[in-house]
C-alpha cells in the first residue's frame, strides 16, 4: 500500500502515513511518475470557435500509427489538387481563354514554338477524341487558322547539319498512323523547299517500288542523320501505303512500309476524286490505295493536272520539280513527279535527277 500524498509505501491497514502523516485510504495507489520537465496540469478544453461548424484535418498522431496514417491522408490531398488541376485546365480550355494549359504556352504562330512545345501539342491533338476536335486544339495554338484551315504559312525553320536553313510545313492533323500501332501522329509536315537533288533509283527501274528504292534507305539513314537532335528525337515512325511492285493494275500491289522519312504519293497530293476522274480505272485503283489527300492540298484545292502554288518548291533560288514515292503503274522504268509549275500528275526516270523534299510526323 501506498502514500497518496508522497507516494511512500506503508503497512497495510495503516491510517496514516508516517512520513508525512497524510490520512490513508485503502484505495490508495502509487501516484503516476511525470518525467522531469513535463507538464502536470491538464490543459482546459478551448471554447468553440465561430468557425467550429467547419470540419477540419485531425492531428497528426503520433507513435507508429503516425506513417500509414500521414500517408493516406497525403494521398487524399493529392488526389484533390490533382482533380482541381485538371478541372482547371479543362475549364480554360473550354471557355476559350486557353493561356498556358498542359505546360505548353499558346504563341502567335508555328514558328514561335520550339520543337519539343510541337511535339506536345502533336500529343494532344493525337489524343483529341475526334478530328474535329483536333483540329480545335490546332486552331487555339494557331497552327492552322481561326476556322481551322491551312493556307501553306504554317512553317517552322530548322537546320541541317550540312546545308542551309530548312522550313517545315504543317501539311495535316491527325492523318498518318504511328508505325507502332498506337493510334494517329498529331502533325504531319513536309519541307516546304526541296532539301536536295538526286535520283530514285541509278539502276532506272522501278521494280522494286517505293520499298526497295535507294531514295527510301537514303532518306531514313543519311538524311535523317542531318535532322537536328531536338527534332530528329521526336520523330515518330509511321505506316505508309505505295506501290512496291513498279508495273502493275493490281491494288494488292500496294503495300506498307514504315517510314521516319518518307516522300508524299500522287494521292495524298491531288486526292482521291481528282485520280479517279482523271486517270485510267486501271491505274487509279492503284494510285488511289497509297494513302489520302492532306488537309493542306485540300483546302488549296489541288488540281491533278493543272499549276498547283502550293506544290510550286524550290531548290536555291530556282524552281525545281520534286519526287513523289508513287511508282509509275503504266511502265517500269519512271515515279511521279511534281513539275515545275506544282503539277503533280508527270512522271520521270528514277535515274534522274530531281529535287527532294521530305516528310515527316510529329
Amino acid at each position: 500500500m501506498f502514500c497518496s500524498n508522497c507516494g511512500t509505501k506503508i503497512p497495510d491497514g495503516s491510517r496514516f502515513c508516517p512520513k508525512c502523516g497524510a490520512s490513508v485510504t485503502s484505495a490508495a495507489r502509487p501516484p503516476r511518475r511525470v518525467a522531469p520537465g513535463a507538464a502536470r496540469v491538464a490543459q482546459p478544453a478551448q471554447p468553440a470557435s465561430p468557425q467550429a461548424a467547419t470540419p477540419v484535418a485531425s492531428p497528426v498522431p503520433s507513435g507508429p500509427e503516425a506513417g500509414p496514417q500521414v500517408t493516406r491522408r497525403a494521398f487524399v490531398f493529392g488526389g484533390v489538387a490533382a482533380a482541381a488541376v485538371v478541372a482547371l485546365g479543362v475549364g480554360l480550355y473550354t471557355s476559350g481563354t486557353l493561356c498556358k494549359v498542359f505546360g505548353v504556352s499558346v504563341r502567335d504562330s508555328v514558328e514561335d514554338y520550339s520543337w519539343a512545345e510541337l511535339s506536345a501539342i502533336a500529343d494532344q491533338i493525337a489524343s483529341a477524341a475526334s478530328d474535329g476536335e483536333g483540329i480545335a486544339i490546332a486552331s487555339k495554338y494557331h497552327l492552322c487558322s481561326d476556322d481551322g484551315t491551312l493556307d501553306g504559312t504554317q512553317l517552322k525553320s530548322f537546320q541541317l547539319a550540312h546545308a542551309s536553313q530548312a522550313q517545315a510545313q504543317v501539311i495535316g492533323f491527325r492523318h498518318d498512323d504511328r508505325a507502332d500501332g498506337s493510334g494517329k501522329a498529331g502533325i504531319t509536315f513536309v519541307t516546304r523547299d526541296c532539301v536536295a537533288e538526286r535520283g530514285m533509283n541509278a539502276s532506272g527501274s522501278n521494280s522494286s517500288g517505293w520499298e526497295w528504292s535507294e531514295m527510301r534507305s537514303w532518306l531514313n539513314s543519311d538524311l535523317l542523320k542531318e535532322f537536328p537532335r531536338e527534332l530528329s528525337s521526336r520523330i515518330l515512325p509511321v505506316s505508309k501505303m505505295s506501290n512496291n511492285a513498279g508495273q502493275t493494275q493490281s491494288a494488292s500491289s500496294v503495300t506498307v512500309t514504315q517510314d521516319s522519312l518518307w516522300l508524299p504519293s500522287l494521292v495524298e497530293l491531288a486526292g482521291q476524286e481528282a485520280i479517279a476522274a482523271g486517270i485510267d480505272a486501271a491505274y487509279a485503283s492503284v494510285y488511289n490505295v497509297e494513302g489520302s489527300q492532306y488537309q493542306l492540298f485540300a483546302d488549296q484545292g489541288v488540281q491533278l493536272d493543272g499549276s498547283n502554288g502550293c506544290l510550286v518548291k524550290q531548290r536555291g533560288t530556282a524552281a525545281a520539280s520534286w519526287w513523289e514515292r508513287s511508282a509509275d503503274p503504266c511502265g517500269t522504268n519512271s515515279f511521279k513527279r511534281v513539275y515545275l509549275d506544282g503539277r503533280p500528275h508527270d512522271a520521270c526516270p528514277t535515274d534522274s535527277s530531281c529535287g527532294v523534299a521530305p516528310a515527316f510526323c510529329l
